[in-house]
Parts: structure tokens; C-alpha cells; sequence
């Protein structure tokens, strides 16, 4: 497979306030998906919000049924704590943090 710099997805922190922020991530060519991407993409941006802000809390929320998403987020780390609906509520403590 050949990147050719088109965009594939993206990932961001939002919410950030008192060292608390939420992850945000999305590959939308299908084609990529399930590559390791979205997994390294969100591994550097925790990275990144635990350097740059001192982020130590994150959080994230993904749909019951993206079992995608919750696989990434439960090999990042996160722990779900909490649904509302059809969206289940995660959260990664930095005290927990392991180099993945």
C-alpha cells in the first residue's frame, strides 16, 4: 500500500482543561483501517498532550456497536467507566502509563 498524502484520518485532543483532555480519533478511508494507524496516531498524541500540557487524564467515547474503536482504546490503555445510550465512556489515568 502506497500513501500518496491524501488525508486519511486525523487525531486530536479537545476539551483541554485542568490537565484533563479527550482523545479524538477517526480513519475515514476504509482502506486504511485496521493497519496500526489509528493506534500509533492516538499513542503520539497522548504523548504529546502528556509532554506539551501535562495532561493526566484523558477521555474518549466511541458508539457500543464501533467495536473498532473499543478495541483501539482498550489496547491504548483505556478503561471503560461509564454508558449513556449507545456510547460507552472511557478513561486513561497516567498514573497507569505504560509505553505502548
Amino acid at each position: 500500500m502506497e500513501y500518496k498524502g491524501e488525508l486519511i484520518g486525523y487525531t486530536d485532543l479537545a476539551y483541554i482543561k485542568d490537565q484533563r483532555a479527550e482523545l479524538v480519533i477517526a480513519i475515514g478511508v476504509s482502506q486504511y483501517r485496521g493497519k496500526g494507524i489509528g493506534f500509533e496516531a492516538s499513542r503520539k498524541m497522548m504523548e504529546y498532550g502528556l509532554k506539551e500540557f501535562g495532561i493526566n487524564l484523558f477521555h474518549a467515547e466511541t458508539n457500543e456497536y464501533n467495536m473498532a474503536s473499543r478495541r483501539l482504546l482498550e489496547k491504548l490503555g483505556y478503561k471503560e467507566i461509564g454508558r449513556e445510550g449507545q456510547l460507552i465512556q472511557y478513561e486513561y489515568k497516567v498514573e497507569n502509563y505504560k509505553k505502548v
